[in-house]
């Protein structure tokens, strides 16, 4: 083979690597999506549901929305089980010491402890096939950030719940924490970037300087409704 030969044959390597890693990405997105559909609907769910009735649901539908976004994992009758089981141990250890702390802390067990289990069952029954390598995968990496940020946000507004704070300052808060997970996560889906400053910047000033609290409330759930939409969006293109 001549050298133009090599030349083109190694051309024509490289456009196979390319096609092999936007194939795998298309399917780390898809993948990565329906973590946007769950827990975008998760906070909205319970936002709208606290500013229509006054009463919220987070700690049960929190592993609502684990089982939502890993049953195509598991597959549904094993996800089930498993964060049935996560759930009703964080709400058996609630109703039995009605404590934040206890509870959150069985919560920041069962769950990482549920994904392992929920991910080994996966990968046993060749549901992970089309991932890339975890050691390259980006999807991963950002959904452990979002659970970092929003474990240490409960972490922190648990801790600053006896502390005097300016009305306002807890919602403030959590749409900043929102908002970083949702910036993090424009790597993927760059249509994110922009919700991201939303809640970085825009839940920050109406809660604390506007003295707009239930509008600023309002407004992470509509990022949540948001971040839904995106994942609806991607799920339905991956899967055309």
């Amino acid at each position: 083979m001549d050298a133009q030969g090599k030349e083109l044959q190694e051309l024509l390597d490289t456009i196979d690597v390319l096609r092999l890693i936007a194939m795998k990405g298309r399917t780390e997105a898809r993948h990565f999506a329906g973590y946007m559909i769950a827990f975008g609907l998760y906070p909205a769910f319970n936002i709208f549901l606290d500013l229509l009735t006054g009463h919220t649901l987070w700690l049960p539908t929190l592993y609502v929305a684990f089982f939502g976004a890993t049953a195509p994992i598991a597959g549904g009758p094993a996800a089930l089980a498993i964060w049935g089981a996560a759930g009703a141990l964080a709400g058996g250890i609630w109703e039995l010491t009605r404590s934040g702390g206890w509870t959150l802390g069985t919560i920041l067990l069962t769950v990482p402890a549920a994904i392992m289990g929920v991910y080994a069952i996966g990968l046993r029954r060749g549901r992970l096939e089309g991932m890339p390598p975890l050691r390259v995968a980006i999807a991963p990496r950002i959904g452990w950030a979002w659970g970092v940020i929003m474990g240490g946000m409960a972490v922190l507004t648990a801790g600053l719940g006896q502390a005097p704070l300016p009305p306002g300052a807890v919602t403030a808060l959590w749409g900043y924490a929102i908002g970083v997970g949702l910036f993090v996560s424009g790597a993927i889906f760059p249509t994110l970037f922009p919700l991201g400053l939303i809640g970085i910047f825009g839940v920050p000033f109406l809660s604390l300087f506007a003295g707009q609290q239930d509008l600023a409330y309002g407004l992470i759930g509509l990022l949540g409704l948001s971040m839904a939409g995106a994942g609806i969006r991607e799920w339905r293109a991956h899967r055309a």
